[in-house]
């Protein structure tokens, strides 16, 4: 996990459905419409958010920790009483995903703001710059239970089954980021998480010796873009390989 980008929180734009659903308590404060909108942070947790993105930024791992772990146990105290099924969704296509897949499988569920699934992501991240790697790696496993499209989370996790020599656990979560990133409405970000899954995968391919698989994938990442040092530098590092080694 080498950077923080900071996930937006700005939500879609509304769908033109009318039906909402029931959030926790069944409060009229926290009903979830069908439109990519969810339940809030509380003033309390979104100020904690706030001064936790602050000290990360600043390379404060040690400071913000505790910050989110207050943020976090206010999360899990919000949402205690209700039994139903929680996502937090960033858009409407990944709202639709999750509110879909839970009816067909007859489960009640309701969506949350994207913000409460970060706070997991930004106490991964500072568990990460602490050297703590099992913890950053447990709550990368929460917030995708609660977020399972999140393209960002699955891209760190698949490093994360790296660092194990997990490679088909590295890979599965890669091709997953690939695939979720296209969800992502802000173009950059969604080229930014689409080429960092090609190339997780693509290492992951080369650690296990599929040479052909992985050179497609980087020549794909050198054709969109032709600075992209380092699919050279790994195409130039699989031709060496394929010369000494048969493919598996």
């Amino acid at each position: 996990m080498k950077t923080l980008w900071i996930l937006p929180l700005a939500l879609a734009a509304a769908l033109a459905y009318g039906e909402t659903f029931d959030a926790p308590h069944s409060d009229a404060e926290k009903q979830v419409a069908l439109d990519g909108t969810g339940v809030a942070l509380t003033p309390e947790v979104a100020k904690l958010h706030q001064q936790a993105v602050a000290l990360l930024t600043a390379g404060k791992a040690d400071e913000a920790l505790p910050l989110l772990d207050t943020a976090i146990a206010r999360y899990e105290k919000h949402f205690a009483a209700d039994p139903r099924q929680r996502y937090a969704a960033a858009s409407q296509v990944e709202t639709l995903f999750y509110l879909t897949g839970a009816a067909n499988e007859g489960r009640a569920a309701y969506i949350i703001d994207p913000a409460w699934a970060q706070l997991y992501y930004l106490r991964a991240y500072a568990h990460n710059d602490l050297g703590e790697l099992a913890a950053g790696k447990a709550d990368l496993d929460t917030l995708l239970a609660l977020q399972p499209a999140n393209a960002q989370a699955l891209n760190e996790r698949g490093f994360y089954y790296q660092r194990e020599k997990n490679w088909q656990a590295a890979a599965d979560d890669f091709v997953k980021a690939a695939e979720y990133s296209q969800w992502l409405e802000n173009p950059a970000e969604r080229q930014m998480m689409h080429a960092a899954a090609q190339r997780g995968l693509g290492f992951t391919l080369i650690e296990r010796g599929r040479w052909q698989e992985a050179e497609a994938i980087y020549q794909k990442l050198l054709e969109e873009n032709p600075q992209d040092e380092r699919a050279r530098n790994e195409l130039e590092y699989i031709h060496q390989q394929r010369a000494k080694q048969p493919p598996i």
